[in-house]
């Protein structure tokens, strides 16, 4: 049986990849260029912004399946692989999940919260994967291991910037992985009181 962590890459790759094949066979792109236009993103269960209709809090859930274009995939990918590779062997992978899934649910409110008036559509999982890495960086690991999350937090607020990205998803993400990982920080044991002396 393959290993949990790998079992976990490659369901969420095959998720991201399979619905980014899908939305270029609906644009009809299959041969390029393998970037998706608003209508099919949206389509897919992107979020759209300003909020239009009542489906805002399940479309919270779905664009952190989602990718606009091929590059945006693939260095989601690779960022997933390696937030995996590293990741403490003491945190669980269903723990993991659960940190992407609500930490990504929040970066989609930080979404909302700096573009509705903006207008827009906030799509792919890059702030749920901000909450891990913030999540993970205030876990017991080597310091080589930090150094390497802190600098894909930081790829993915310079990347974001230079590349007009959701920073209110990747800001949004970053503190909502980091109230995560305070709250779930392991505690040190409490000290036994030791015995009274003889007098």
């Amino acid at each position: 049986m393959l290993p949990a962590r790998l079992r976990l890459f490659l369901a969420v790759a095959a998720l991201w990849v399979g619905l980014f094949g899908f939305g270029l066979a609906l644009d009809e792109r299959v041969d390029g260029p393998w970037v998706l236009t608003a209508p099919t993103l949206l389509r897919l269960g992107a979020l759209g912004l300003p909020l239009e209709d009542g489906w805002a809090g399940l479309r919270a859930g779905s664009t952190l399946l989602l990718h606009s274009d091929a590059l945006h995939l693939a260095s989601n990918l690779a960022a997933w692989a390696l937030i995996l590779l590293s990741y403490p062997r003491s945190i669980a992978p269903r723990r993991l999940l659960g940190v992407f899934v609500v930490g990504g649910l929040i970066a989609a409110l930080g979404s909302i919260a700096a573009y509705s008036q903006v207008g827009g559509v906030s799509v792919g999982p890059s702030g749920a994967l901000c909450a891990c890495l913030s999540f993970a960086l205030l876990q017991p690991a080597r310091r080589a291991v930090k150094l390497l999350w802190l600098l894909l937090a930081l790829a993915f607020l310079v990347g974001g910037q230079l590349a007009s990205g959701d920073q209110g998803a990747h800001v949004a993400g970053l503190l909502a992985g980091g109230l995560l990982g305070f709250w779930r920080r392991p505690r040190p044991a409490a000290r036994s009181p030791q015995p009274a002396a003889p007098a």
